[in-house]
């Protein structure tokens, strides 16, 4: 139950009094005593100061509400002023609220505050704060949509490699999923070392989340299979791998749908290559799955028993004998 001074301070508040405003967004802010705390009321009462004119309310927006509160906010969008103004005070992470809240509205690409919101998301970036480095990093690698929305001239548009600084920063400072990038870019380069440099952790991740107890039934997401895939294809390309963790992510991603995976699985099986000549690899052929392990269709078929195999030049793997297990690949080009 409020106490008399808070009753007294509401009414204020309500009446229009700035000074009443601020203070009751700043108790609902903390909460205690008679309040409860609620980030989205101490909004509130300090936009319908910011509102009135008043510095100090917009301040204590862009120092004290997050995006996650902002963006529920009825007029998300209009909240961008008293972060701008928040930003011009010094408040970095104004910024990069700033940002977020132009991205998340989806300003069309004129808005004037764009050039703002860029501003001040290179500063929170500089200033050190990860996540902005993280999303001044996915944001440059579309150097075209920040040329629309902010103009051609901005000088970070003139370093084409510009926002892979920005990626390693983010990952020093603690964002794993701006390796991601990294890896991405590298794999695009054809750079295996720095690929798995990147990679080797979230690979680890995935494959040890998928193997966990509570893992059975799940399937991962095609980010996911790429990434294992990759990896594995890399890895072997380093001709001083473990087979059991190759087989393994080549497993995972095959098992999630990923065409490159099963090829590669199909290959791998056949102990050939994708030129189709024998390949020396260690004893990793094992008879534990049956066709029902991958599903059927698709333009380029191999199919695989774990036996001796002769291969023609058609890259048609041909059984010389019977076994109980009969592998089946199916892959889409």
């Amino acid at each position: 139950m409020a106490s008399r001074e808070e009753v007294a301070l509401i009414r204020a508040a309500r009446a229009g009094n700035t000074f009443a405003q601020i203070a009751l967004g700043r108790q609902y802010l903390l909460g205690g005593s008679g309040l409860p705390q609620s980030s989205i009321t101490g909004l509130y009462w300090l936009e319908r100061a910011a509102r009135q004119g008043d510095q100090e309310a917009a301040i204590q927006i862009g120092r004290h509400i997050p995006f996650e509160s902002a963006v529920q906010a009825p007029d998300a969008y209009g909240l961008c002023t008293w972060y701008a103004k928040a930003f011009d005070a010094g408040i970095a992470q104004a910024g990069l609220v700033l940002a977020k809240l132009m991205l998340a509205k989806e300003a069309q690409e004129e808005d004037p505050l764009w050039h703002k919101a860029w501003t001040a998301l290179e500063a929170a970036a500089q200033a050190g704060i990860a996540e902005a480095q993280w999303l001044l990093a996915q944001q440059l690698s579309d150097k075209k949509v920040v040329a629309a929305r902010c103009g051609a001239s901005q000088p970070a548009l003139r370093d084409p490699d510009v926002h892979l600084k920005w990626a390693r920063l983010a990952v020093d400072n603690g964002i794993a999923e701006a390796r991601r990038l990294l890896a991405d870019h590298a794999w695009q380069v054809s750079d295996d070392a720095a690929f798995l440099h990147w990679a080797l952790p979230i690979a680890h991740a995935i494959a040890g989340r998928d193997l966990s107890d509570d893992a059975a039934g799940r399937k991962l997401d095609d980010e996911d299979a790429v990434l294992l895939c990759r990896y594995a294809t890399a890895y072997v390309r380093t001709n001083n791998f473990d087979p059991q963790q190759v087989e393994q992510y080549w497993k995972l991603a095959a098992q999630a749908g990923n065409r490159d995976a099963q090829f590669q699985l199909g290959l791998w099986f056949a102990r050939i290559d994708e030129r189709g000549d024998p390949v020396s690899t260690a004893s990793h052929i094992t008879n534990y799955w049956d066709s029902s392990g991958f599903p059927v269709g698709g333009r380029s078929r191999i199919q695989v028993k774990a036996t001796a195999m002769e291969v023609d030049s058609d890259l048609e793997v041909v059984p010389v004998s019977e076994t109980t297990g009969t592998f089946l690949y199916s892959c889409n080009f």
